[in-house]
């Protein structure tokens, strides 16, 4: 599996050529490990003052469906001991006693599982449809697989944070086709002056750059996918 974050933080970061990066899927009696960020640090005014503050955010694929229920509730334990401003997570079905920190979707038919946005910290707020400044009319921001992709929003301090969890679900054999039709359902929320300033993406896409030998050609095609979120004004975080 893939894991991806990408922020569209005003201040500098690094940068990748490859946003993406491998680790091991849960399998047998073991978890998967999750990946952890930290956004660059920004400049935000709390109570009249500059602060500068940072977050830490968890990506994780959590694999549900071929995880045993204990490993399960084992992994959800695992994310609380991280203590994570906003977890990100793909493959994944939310506890009961989560639900309420927590926006998801299940994909639904054999896949009885989604993405989700989590928050210990912060109040979240589900957004499903959004206008760019091409419109004023607003877009369904979930066409593509709904359950799929997660999309909510946070204060944080004084700033709006915007946060999107996506897997790319692989149909036919191909992920990259998936990811392109989400980013372009997700293209308002890009252009909306309220939520671009701060927005997070990260998830599970299922594309890399890595790919070799007979099927390297698969590695320029998910490559200028990469570029496309790039173009959208998101980098590597």
């Amino acid at each position: 599996t893939r894991s991806a974050c990408a922020s569209s933080s005003t201040t500098p970061s690094s940068s990748a050529a490859d946003s993406s990066t491998r680790h091991t899927p849960a399998a047998g009696g073991e978890l998967s490990r999750p990946e952890q960020f930290e956004t660059p640090k920004r400049r935000t005014v709390v109570g009249g003052r500059w602060q500068s503050s940072t977050m830490r955010i968890l990506v994780w694929n959590m694999g549900h469906w071929q995880c045993p229920t204990e490993l399960r509730a084992a992994a959800w334990k695992q994310i609380e001991s991280v203590h994570p401003d906003f977890a990100l997570l793909q493959e994944c079905s939310v506890p009961a006693k989560y639900q309420t920190r927590a926006v998801f979707g299940v994909i639904g038919g054999r896949r009885r599982w989604g993405s989700a946005v989590v928050s210990w910290n912060h109040d979240l707020q589900p957004i499903t449809h959004v206008a760019g400044r091409a419109s004023k009319v607003e877009d369904d921001l979930m066409q593509t697989y709904p359950g799929s992709v997660a999309v909510a929003s946070a204060t944080v301090g004084s700033e709006l944070v915007t946060l999107v969890s996506v897997y790319g679900v692989i149909e036919n054999g191909y992920a990259d086709t998936t990811v392109n039709k989400q980013l372009s359902d997700l293209a308002p929320l890009f252009d909306n002056p309220r939520h671009e300033k701060a927005l997070l993406l990260g998830g599970d896409l299922n594309i890399t750059t890595q790919w070799s030998g007979r099927e390297r050609r698969y590695s320029l095609w998910e490559q200028a996918t990469f570029d496309r979120i790039r173009a959208f004004g998101l980098r590597d975080c």
